[in-house]
């Protein structure tokens, strides 16, 4: 038997031994078996990264390989862990994804329980493995680096975070709706708008938006407009300017006993300094319901309570910031990977808000850099 004979018959019988290797995995495809022999080390960590995923992308992906053949069988070979890290790939992403369609159909592709772009790294990326039941994030790579994935290619929009980005988690949330709530209580006294218009007015704004909606109950809901959170902004600035303008020093004076059966009572005194209080030296004027906000001394108190009235919009800026900073330690072992129209972005930050304009920098447009819709926050890569 000469050499050539012998080296055809080993290499014929290699390829038997694989395609029965590969049946294993559902493969039925002699096609793709020939064919990705010259990458037999990066084929066989794929198909054992898909099998540990399992599920429907398994499914699926075999099934898509079966189908495979001609020119679309090619550029799967070609393809198939071309790149050596997300990193490496980050560069080229629009070439890559643009390359064929087959590449490109693969990106867009979504099986159960994952997004698009993940069947498509996992192809690409040399060692990603998509993530099966019960683990925190979408890939990884090489069992070592932990990426979330977001495919945003058709948006600009902030991207949706999972439960690290639930509504009940954010205290700037909880004290914004605190403050809606204050407006509701001021609306609820028409008396009010005479005399004190200006507050009156800017709180009617914030529930303007008709017989049976609550500003405090969307905020409750995690379910915040673009409009709701402008308009209680405003009513934060125009009630903090008014209380700017209140120099009466101490004018209410709180007497609480310790013995059961007497109730906590409050008056109105004449306006004084600490040193006279100190020294007793204050006269009472009557006595005052501090719950009923319909008199000026119960209203202001209330809105020298509330944080944000009394501290101003920068102190909703702090907490905002400081929500996204914990966002990204909750991620500290991950980074983001966002797929938009122009780029493929890797990062473990996220941008935070700038100065005290937050109305322009929030909702779902290309410049907003966070959001709250649907109980979840919606935030922006830095990159």
């Amino acid at each position: 038997m000469s050499n050539l004979i012998r080296s055809n018959f080993a290499r014929e019988l290699q390829l038997i031994n694989e395609a029965e290797e590969y049946t294993a995995y559902g493969i039925k495809n002699p096609a793709l078996t020939k064919a990705v022999s010259s990458k037999k080390a990066q084929f066989d960590k794929y198909l054992q990264n898909l099998q540990r995923t399992g599920g429907s992308p398994f499914a699926d992906m075999i099934k898509t390989l079966n189908s495979l053949s001609g020119k679309d069988l090619a550029i799967f070979v070609e393809g198939l862990g071309k790149y050596s890290s997300l990193e490496a790939l980050q560069p080229n992403y629009l070439k890559e994804v643009n390359s064929s369609s087959f590449s490109n159909g693969l990106f867009n592709t979504q099986s159960k329980g994952i997004g698009p772009g993940e069947l498509w790294l996992a192809w690409v990326v040399d060692g990603v493995r998509i993530s099966g039941g019960g683990e925190s994030f979408d890939v990884t790579h090489n069992e070592k680096g932990q990426y979330e994935v977001k495919s945003y290619a058709d948006s600009h929009s902030p991207f949706r975070l999972g439960n690290a980005g639930a509504a009940s988690q954010f205290v700037w949330l909880r004290k914004m709706r605190h403050v809606a709530e204050i407006t509701e209580e001021i609306v609820a006294i028409p008396g009010l708008k005479d005399m004190h218009p200006e507050i009156f007015n800017a709180a009617a704004t914030v529930n303007s938006r008709g017989e049976g909606k609550s500003a405090a109950s969307d905020f409750s809901r995690g379910e915040v407009s673009k409009e709701l959170i402008s308009s209680v902004i405003d009513f934060i600035k125009i009630a903090k300017e008014q209380l700017a303008n209140r120099s009466t020093g101490y004018d209410i004076i709180e007497v609480k006993s310790t013995s059961p059966g007497n109730p906590n009572m409050s008056f109105i005194i004449e306006p004084a300094k600490e040193a006279d209080i100190k020294a007793g030296k204050f006269k009472i004027i009557k006595q005052v319901n501090m719950a009923d906000v319909s008199n000026e001394e119960a209203l202001y108190r209330m809105l020298a309570k509330n944080e944000y009235v009394r501290a101003g919009v920068e102190s909703l800026v702090k907490d905002i910031n400081d929500g996204l900073a914990n966002v990204e330690k909750k991620y500290a072992k991950m980074k983001f990977v966002v797929f938009r129209k122009e780029a493929m972005n890797i990062t473990s930050g996220l941008k935070k808000v700038q100065g005290t304009d937050i109305a322009s920098q929030y909702g779902a447009g290309k410049e907003a850099i966070f959001g709250m819709s649907g109980a979840l926050l919606r935030v922006r890569e830095d990159a």
